[in-house]
C-alpha cells in the first residue's frame, strides 16, 4: 500500500479514537429528566402544585394532622401518634419519571425535623418512601437526631446513622443506583446499602412501583416538621451498544486496517 494512503488511514484512527468519541459520548448522552415536586418559593402547599397529592387518617382514628404554609421556609407539617398522613406520588397530575435503577435516581429535598416521638424502636414520625419501576427501593425513618432504613418486609430497624439535632434545615439527597442507596446530608454521604424489596409484606404502598411517599406513615410515631423544595431526577441510561456502540466499532476497523497497511507497506 502507499505511503500516502498509509499516512491517511493513521490520522483517520488519531481522529477517530482521540477526538470523536469524546464527542460522540457528549452528543448522544441523553439528558437527565428532573421533576419538580413542590417549590417552596411559591407560597403554597405541595399539594396545589400538582405533583404530589395529600392524606390523612385522623379522621379514622380520632388524630390529628396539621399542615400550613410558612414564608421562606415551606410547609409546616404535623401528626400526632395516632395519625397517618403526608403526600404521595399516587394520583398526582403529573407523573413520575421512569425510575429505573440501572440507570439511577435521586430524590432531592429540604426537611427539618422539629420534634419527633416514637412509642416503637421500629417506627418513625417521618419517613420516605422510595420505589423504582421494578418495586425495589427504600423506606428511610427520620427521628429528630437519626435516620435509618426499614429492613425489609418485616419492618424492623436496620442499618442507621445520627445527624445534629436541633441543626434545622438539611438539605438530603437520597440516590438509588442498582442495588444500592446512598443518603447525602448537606452534601456529605451518612447513610448507605442495600435496596429492598418490601412487596412480600403483601399491602401498599409497597407493592407499588415507581412510587414516592414523604410523611407520617405509622400510628405508632408523630413529628413535628419543615418541609422545603422537593425534586426528583431519573439519570439517563449510557448510550452503549448504540450509536456510540457502531462509532467505536468503526475505530477499530479503522486501526486493523492500518496495521494492515503498515505490515504490507
Amino acid at each position: 500500500m502507499s505511503t500516502p494512503r498509509i499516512r491517511l488511514l493513521l490520522a483517520a484512527v488519531l481522529l477517530c479514537t482521540s477526538v470523536l468519541p469524546a464527542h460522540a459520548m457528549i452528543a448522544l448522552a441523553p439528558a437527565p429528566t428532573t421533576l419538580m415536586l413542590y417549590d417552596d418559593s411559591l407560597g403554597s402547599l405541595p399539594e396545589a402544585q400538582g405533583a404530589l397529592t395529600y392524606f390523612d387518617d385522623g379522621f379514622l382514628f380520632g388524630g390529628n394532622a396539621m399542615r400550613s404554609v410558612v414564608p421562606t421556609v415551606g410547609t409546616a407539617y404535623t401528626t400526632d401518634a395516632l395519625v397517618r398522613g403526608g403526600w404521595t406520588s399516587t394520583g398526582a397530575g403529573t407523573p413520575l419519571p421512569e425510575l429505573d435503577r440501572q440507570a439511577g435516581f435521586r430524590l432531592d429535598f429540604e426537611l427539618d425535623i422539629v420534634g419527633e416521638s416514637h412509642a416503637n424502636g421500629n417506627r418513625a414520625g417521618f419517613s420516605v418512601i422510595l420505589l423504582g419501576a421494578d418495586g425495589h427501593g427504600i423506606e428511610l425513618g427520620f427521628w429528630d437526631d437519626a435516620v435509618w432504613a426499614q429492613s425489609g418486609p418485616g419492618f424492623t430497624q436496620a442499618e442507621s446513622a445520627a445527624f445534629a439535632s436541633g441543626a434545622g434545615e438539611i438539605a438530603w439527597g437520597l440516590e438509588v443506583v442498582g442495588d444500592g442507596y446512598t443518603l447525602f446530608a448537606d452534601g456529605n454521604a451518612l447513610l448507605g446499602g442495600a435496596v429492598r424489596d418490601y412487596a412480600p409484606a403483601g399491602f401498599a404502598p409497597y407493592t407499588l412501583a415507581n412510587y414516592l411517599f414523604l410523611g407520617d406513615n405509622t400510628t405508632s410515631a408523630g413529628a413535628d416538621i419543615r418541609l422545603g423544595t422537593v425534586s426528583l431526577t431519573a439519570y439517563a441510561p449510557v448510550p452503549l451498544p448504540g450509536a456510540l456502540g457502531l462509532l467505536v466499532a468503526g475505530c477499530g476497523g479503522l486501526a486493523a486496517a492500518a496495521r494492515r497497511a503498515r505490515g504490507s507497506a
